[in-house]
């Protein structure tokens, strides 16, 4: 009795160190490789429809991911790739950004029937095997394009498939490790919480389930509905538990269990001499904080059309149809699509309005989109961005928060203006941004902090010179 006590003690301990690791290191890590392949897909994704390879899902605006699914694997010909591979593609992108951007990455969030679906995700394309051989039909498919698209094809454009190939078969390598380390865990959290739960009862008679195997998965049984409620019976885990208490090698199936849970320590680095923070790197980091706002820019921008689609949906009537019908037959150009917002004023602490022109705006974060999700992924607009003189990049990364701030100031005021402005009938249609500036939001304070840190090593880096210190 006092083994088991220790044991358990002893597991329990190990449990909640496990977790938090998880929750800390692991899984942060874990959505950061999610971020990265996410970038990759999207970018071969704009690739190919621009190439018009592959038709774009018509139905993809309809689409509201609200839990991980995974696109269809199913075979189908090489006549239908435009079109099959399009829409699954389109799927893929749009999960790994939800994943990305509003999936909570711990323990809790992510039980083993969680856990499968995403290994089952993880698989959607072989990048270990992105061949045209490959017996996968999206695998085989994604290959056969990306060939043709290399035909001809600019030097910097080949390394950016090139490139999101290679980080689509290194991050899935580590979703998959990290993962598979997850489920391992999950089933040994589950016993623990057998062991605590059942075995630490009131009700639970341990001498009973001391007499043999039999006995003690009866008093299991007995308890479990009443402690565990509906989370479903594994046999075969709570056979490992008997085990563990009654098998002749019960202290070395112990011992396997509390190593299954010691916290994997991080790869020892030789050390090297620090000679200081360089600048350049920080200013490298900036631009890619910044890019890091790609698929949020995009998922706003999606919204923001969606919305502006409600908004104007009843706003159109016969005359102004009539006016449209005639501009269109004699070629004359239509006057801008504009509305009102209020904007707050920091400084002043007073509300100010402001027109927004929605297809200018809707351009920019296109544009925006676009040139960040090359700097995540390390693409053409990275490679010619680092190539720049320190000063020319520093410009640019102030140019960027400058922008990215003044967005988020005009879509906030667009979110309140789209809440009261917008039919009532109509309102509950209308997308929700709070979310999504919220991520923004901390995209730009990141990325502001980084251009302090460049700033200050800039001006210490210039003060030593100035002493003659290298």
């Amino acid at each position: 009795m006092e083994e088991n006590s220790q044991f358990n003690q002893q597991l329990q301990a190990a449990l909640a160190q496990k977790q938090n690791w998880f929750n800390s290191v692991a899984l942060p890590d874990c959505l950061n490789q999610y971020r990265l392949l996410s970038s990759c897909v999207h970018n071969l994704y704009e690739m190919l429809k621009k190439k018009a390879l592959i038709s774009p899902d018509p139905y993809a605006v309809e689409k509201h991911i609200s839990d991980i699914v995974v696109p269809a694997t199913s075979p189908f010909s090489d006549n239908d790739i435009a079109n099959v591979l399009g829409e699954r593609l389109s799927d893929y992108d749009a999960i790994l950004d939800f994943i990305g951007n509003y999936f909570r990455f711990t323990v809790d969030n992510m039980p083993a029937p969680k856990i499968k679906k995403m290994i089952e995700l993880n698989n959607f394309l072989d990048w270990s095997n992105l061949s045209q051989n490959s017996t996968q039909s999206n695998t085989h498919a994604l290959a056969t394009l990306l060939s043709q698209a290399r035909i001809n094809a600019p030097a910097i454009l080949i390394s950016m498939i090139n490139d999101c190939s290679a980080k689509g078969q290194e991050t899935t390598r580590a979703i998959a490790k990290c993962l598979s380390e997850l489920a391992v865990f999950q089933k040994e959290l589950y016993k623990g919480e057998i062991r605590k739960g059942i075995f630490e009862h009131p009700d639970f008679n341990s001498q009973k389930a001391a007499e043999s195997p039999d006995a003690e998965m009866a008093e299991i049984k007995r308890l479990y509905p009443k402690v565990m409620g509906k989370k479903a019976f594994y046999t075969d885990l709570i056979n490992e538990i008997i085990a563990e208490n009654h098998n002749q090698d019960k202290a070395v199936l112990r011992e396997k269990v509390l190593q299954k849970l010691q916290i994997r320590e991080a790869p020892v680095k030789q050390e090297i001499k620090k000679k200081g923070p360089n600048p350049k790197n920080i200013l490298i980091e900036t631009v890619m904080a910044i890019g890091g706002a790609a698929s949020t820019i995009e998922q706003i921008r999606i919204k923001l059309v969606e919305n502006f689609n409600i908004f104007y949906a009843n706003k159109t009537s016969i005359f102004k149809k009539i006016g449209a019908a005639f501009k269109k037959a004699f070629k004359l150009k239509s006057k801008p699509k504009t509305c009102i917002v209020k904007i707050s004023d920091v400084k002043t602490g007073t509300m100010r309005e402001q027109e927004v022109e929605i297809e200018t705006l809707l351009a920019d974060l296109a544009q925006k989109s676009k040139v960040y999700a090359g700097i995540a992924s390390q693409g053409m607009e990275y490679e010619k961005l680092i190539s720049y003189p320190d000063e020319k990049i520093y410009n640019f990364v102030c140019k960027q928060i400058s922008e990215c701030q003044s967005i988020f100031t005009t879509v906030n005021a667009l979110d309140s203006f789209f809440k009261t402005q917008v039919d009532i009938i109509n309102r509950p249609k209308i997308k929700g941004l709070q979310i999504d500036l919220s991520a923004f939001r901390n995209i730009i304070i990141t990325s502001n902090k980084k251009r302090g840190e460049y700033q200050a090593v800039k001006e210490e880096s210039e003060q030593l010179n100035k002493l003659g210190i290298k």
